[in-house]
């Protein structure tokens, strides 16, 4: 019984870091792309 609850704890908590870390990434993707986007856009001078 305690091992079972002493393992759902863990992985929720390890559920939780992978969601939070796949959250960051993604934002940090879209980050970089809408820097590259408007760096293009610059350069090229007909982007938005």
């Amino acid at each position: 019984m305690v091992k079972s609850m002493r393992y759902n704890k863990i992985k929720h908590i390890f559920w939780r870091g992978v969601i939070e870390m796949v959250i960051i990434l993604a934002v940090t993707v879209l980050i970089i792309g809408a820097i590259f986007t408007a760096g293009y856009n610059e350069d090229k001078t007909w982007g938005l």
